[in-house]
């Protein structure tokens, strides 16, 4: 062939080429089969059936409000509890095409939209700048809702409200039809300046009831209020300490989850949010807004951002009602017409304060809570939201890809229940969750591997370009995918063409051509990064069907009775039979290609190493002693882990997280990483059925049991709670070693148990008396224990402790309790505080006790130490054998000699203020440990102040805990 012929275009008929809509790989998109963008893509929702319709029962509240504006008192009320601004706000009218369009993009497998740009979501700092909604408080809980019958919410309302409703007033068991609210709050008498305090606070219920079941809350019923909300609405004076920004985020987000599948309809929730959302950040969608008022003109009023959507927007330039064009902008949208950032530091600033108060927390990756509904607040994913560089995000595994499909229909297991807790224990932690991400850096090279990544594995549009119309508005978006998509390809050809060797200079000069035409032509159409993308990205040129992922039915559908009586006689008895014959044929091919992948998926299972993991915990092996840690993600018991894995034991952690942190369990894991050495249970030792599972899936060969409550103050405040936890979890834990035959327990006792003797030191000999709740319910477990004992050959070590101080010499691990547990925390801990600052100063409780200088004498023992007397114990421990020992130094040490040492370790002076005694404390305690040195050899190596100082040098590189 000559040179010349390699550029002669000879005419052809063109190719039927399918655009891609992506996305390549589905490892993140796992629910696209069933996904509302498939059916679009399929032509199964066209026309009206694929517009969704927003529910909404707040139209009467704000006609009422029209009429009847609220009272100042009122709208004091609402301030203190988080509503003013959504009540300023007003009502914000749904553009169904945008909504629509936006749920088509919307993911519940990472609770974000899909935009073309990149992933974007309503994040806490959109639900308070715009409607003023507290996100940094108590979650929604809603606990014992279920269990109120229509009699008890009649009560309930009317101790509330002052409303007495009859049961016609009723739909189900705890809703109420929104025209009954309604007939009756026009009947009432208008609030005034002489209104009595009570009727003022019922007549804010009915109205928060209202907007919360109208406007933030809504089902889809469209007519019918729920009443769980009313359950957080008994002590005004608290609400404005609970996240109900956060919550109405979290039912939002389960509500956009229902709405993008195919089944779907309707979509509720807090759409009011979504729509000033819409407009705050797609500029293509934003109505224009009035021109400032005239200077001599009252100023508009000092409240939430959303207010300047509802009171100065101009219609006449708005994209309203066409799902088609809708559909068509998104599709089409670049970087410059979304804005990542709508709310700068000056606009922030310009705001009232009860609009920005929870921005510790805007960038918290946590679960949020709303009842049942807990839903994950993703922030990873949209780091540009927040001017941070946005990386390649992990896998999305922190919660099920059908975790939507709870309602309040949904029949809650003990398993729910404990993860119910996990959520809330996690929220409570929220902010040792916070993202941390670098400043965004324009044209940097991470953010255009993440665009590379992003177009692998993002649905980039929407509409089908092969679905033509024959009038209305045309699809677009795809057209112009494909003429992009060729652009592409030919400026990577010219590429390839530039840097080949072989390729006369004409063909080079051809080829620079071609790829600036591309360059340009891509440039123009605001595409110009994806020519930056990684040489082997290649867009697919045909469409594949995404996986089928089975989702979970409630029941299985009827078929009417008439449909069955009309099948019979038209098929005849020999269509029956045939119709039988090939179920039963799909049956069996379902079962032998089920029983197939089984069997493969087990062959992989086999020979993967998370199943020799589990295998190694599942199996005593021997050389290698396989200890159950109870709390080990505590203080102590992560210690205690750190040093049985160093010591080549083989650690399984059981711990709810009530107390320990997962902080210290990460730590853990990423320094014993190897399979088989370390695992990590969320369980809780009130469980019997978990604990039952946990020894039957695992060879313990022993039991270190530190799991408990363990703070003397708070166990005279809830005394019931410290004699479950302690004294019925150790119950069933005997019970769980006694039925699967493990053979060894080292048991975390307290000196407690001793009370207050009148003889100094104690020993192992001293007499029992405790005096508060946290000693007896060590002694009563501590009994359970040695009557155990007297009937089987279990190897038992009973080690009492005394005042735990310290840290790990090498600084991996150290004491972090939550903010809310500082107060009854050690006085180590508070030491720490205010030497950092966090708190003013030190608070000594107790300066009459009939000591040397008035404060309790104490014997403190170092973590390391202790630890050490427990892997002793460990060593020493013997069938049908009883150990006792006394763990301490002693040594007794005022408070005000420890405070002293403190104040030398830290080299800060630190304030003391001097209080009133505690309940339930000692004037003085101290150990005698000459037992436990005798028979274990051990003797505690740490005075007073190293392990001050080893505590204080953690202290100062982890302010933030393990975060």
């Amino acid at each position: 062939m000559c040179k010349k012929d390699i550029f002669t275009f000879k005419s052809m008929d063109p190719p039927q080429v399918t655009v891609h809509s992506g996305p390549e790989v589905y490892d993140v998109l796992t629910l696209q089969a069933e996904h509302r963008s498939q059916s679009v893509w399929n032509g199964t929702l066209r026309g009206e059936k694929a517009c969704l319709h927003p529910r909404r029962t707040d139209h009467e509240l704000w006609q009422h409000l029209k009429h009847r504006p609220l009272h100042p008192r009122i709208l004091d009320y609402f301030g203190r509890c988080g509503f003013r601004g959504v009540v300023e706000v007003g009502c914000v009218p749904y553009d169904w095409g945008v909504i629509t369009a936006l749920i088509e993009r919307w993911r519940p497998e990472t609770h974000t939209f899909h935009m073309r740009t990149g992933e974007a979501t309503i994040t806490l700092q959109d639900v308070e700048l715009m409607f003023g909604m507290c996100v940094d408080g108590d979650p929604l809980l809603q606990a014992g809702a279920r269990d109120i019958s229509v009699q008890g919410w009649q009560q309930l309302i009317y101790e509330l409200t002052g409303w007495a409703p009859d049961e016609n007033c009723f739909t189900g068991v705890s809703r109420l039809y929104v025209g009954s609210l309604v007939a009756y709050m026009d009947g009432l008498d208008a609030i005034t300046d002489q209104s009595a305090e009570v009727n003022v606070q019922q007549r804010v219920r009915l109205y928060l009831l209202w907007l919360c079941g109208g406007t933030i809350f809504p089902d889809k019923s469209g007519c019918k209020l729920s009443l769980d909300f009313l359950l957080d609405m008994r002590d005004l004076s608290t609400m404005g300490t609970q996240a109900w920004g956060a919550s109405a985020l979290s039912y939002l987000y389960n509500c956009l989850c229902r709405a993008s599948m195919s089944a779907a309809s309707d979509v509720c929730g807090f759409l009011s949010l979504l729509q000033v959302w819409a407009w705050e950040r797609l500029i293509p969608m934003q109505p224009s807004l009035r021109p400032p008022r005239e200077p001599m003109s009252p100023p508009e009023p000092h409240t939430a951002l959303a207010r300047k959507w509802t009171r100065c927007r101009v219609r006449q330039n708005e994209v309203r009602g066409v799902l088609a064009i809708c559909r068509d902008v998104l599709d089409n949208l670049n970087d410059g017409q979304f804005v990542w950032e709508p709310y700068s530091e000056t606009i922030i600033n310009g705001l009232p304060e009860w609009c920005w108060r929870g921005r510790d927390v805007w960038m918290a990756q946590t679960p949020l809570i709303c009842g049942i509904y807990r839903e994950w607040h993703m922030v990873d994913r949209v780091l540009r939201q927040f001017g941070r560089e946005q990386h390649i995000p992990g896998p999305c595994t922190t919660f099920d890809h059908l975790h939507f499909k709870r309602d309040k229909r949904f029949r809650v297991t003990q398993q729910d229940i404990h993860y119910f807790e996990f959520m809330a224990a996690f929220w409570a932690h929220r902010r040792d969750n916070i993202i941390r991400a670098e400043l965004l850096i324009e044209a940097s090279r991470p953010r255009l591997e993440y665009f590379d990544w992003y177009h692998r594995h993002s649905r980039i549009f929407i509409g089908n370009p092969t679905h033509d119309v024959d009038r209305g508005y045309q699809h677009m978006a795809g057209r112009h995918e494909a003429l992009a998509r060729g652009h592409q390809n030919s400026y990577k050809l010219a590429l390839s063409v530039g840097n080949d060797p072989t390729a006369s200079d004409a063909e080079k000069v051809l080829a620079e051509k071609f790829s600036r035409i591309s360059v340009e032509s891509m440039t123009a159409a605001s595409l110009g990064t994806r020519l930056s993308f990684a040489p082997d990205y290649t867009p697919p040129t045909e469409y594949e069907e995404p996986p089928i992922v089975p989702v979970r039915r409630r029941q299985r559908q009827a078929v009417h009775r008439d449909e069955v009586r009309s099948r019979g006689p038209r098929g005849g008895r020999g269509m029956d039979i045939l119709v039988v014959s090939k179920r039963r044929n799909n049956i069996t091919r379902k079962l032998l290609l089920a029983a197939g992948i089984t069997a493969i998926c087990f062959l992989i299972f086999r020979t993967s190493p998370g199943f020799s993991s589990f295998m190694k915990f599942a199996q005593r092996e021997p050389g290698v002693t396989h200890v159950l840690v109870t709390g080990g993600a505590g203080f102590i018991g992560s210690h205690a882990t750190i040093r049985l894995l160093k010591d080549s034991y083989r650690v399984t952690i059981v711990d709810n997280l009530s107390r320990g942190n997962m902080g210290a369990v990460k730590v853990l894991q990423e320094l014993f990483p190897e399979p088989g050495r370390l695992q990590f249970i969320y369980a809780d030792l009130g469980d019997a059925v978990a604990v039952n599972k946990i020894f039957k899936r695992n060879a313990f060969d022993a039991v270190m049991h530190f799991a408990a409550v363990a703070y003397v103050g708070e166990s005279t405040q809830e005394p019931l709670r410290y004699y479950h936890n302690i004294t019925s979890n150790t119950l069933l834990l005997v019970k769980a070693m006694a039925a699967y035959g493990v053979k060894t327990l080292i048991y975390s006792s307290t000196c407690a148990t001793y009370g207050e003797p009148e003889k100094m030191p104690i020993t192992e000999e001293t007499p029992q008396a405790p005096i508060n709740p946290y000693g007896k319910a060590k002694k009563m477990a501590e009994d359970i224990i040695l009557d155990f004992s007297k009937t089987s050959d279990v190897a038992v070590m009973i080690l009492r402790y005394f005042n735990v101080i310290g840290s790990d010499p090498e600084g991996r691990l150290g004491e972090a309790p939550r903010p809310e547990l500082r107060e009854q925390g050690r006085i180590s801990g508070a030491c720490f505080d205010a030497a950092r600052g966090i708190i003013p100063g030190l608070k000594i409780r107790g300066v009459d006790y009939n000591t040397p200088d008035g404060t309790c004498i104490r014997d403190y023992i170092d973590v390391t130490d202790l630890i050490d007397a427990h892997v002793k114990a460990l060593e020493h421990a013997r069938p049908s054998k009883v150990g006792i020992y006394n763990v301490g130094t002693g040594r007794g040490s005022s408070v005000k000699q420890f405070v002293e040492a403190c104040k030398r370790a830290t080299g800060v002076n630190i304030k003391v203020e001097y209080l009133t005694r505690r309940p339930g404390d000692y004037a003085e305690v101290y150990s005698d440990p000459s037992k436990i040195r005798h028979e274990l050899n051990w003797i505690a190596r740490y005075t007073l102040e190293e392990s001050l100082a080893i505590a204080w040098r953690w202290q100062k590189a982890h302010r933030n805990g393990y975060n």
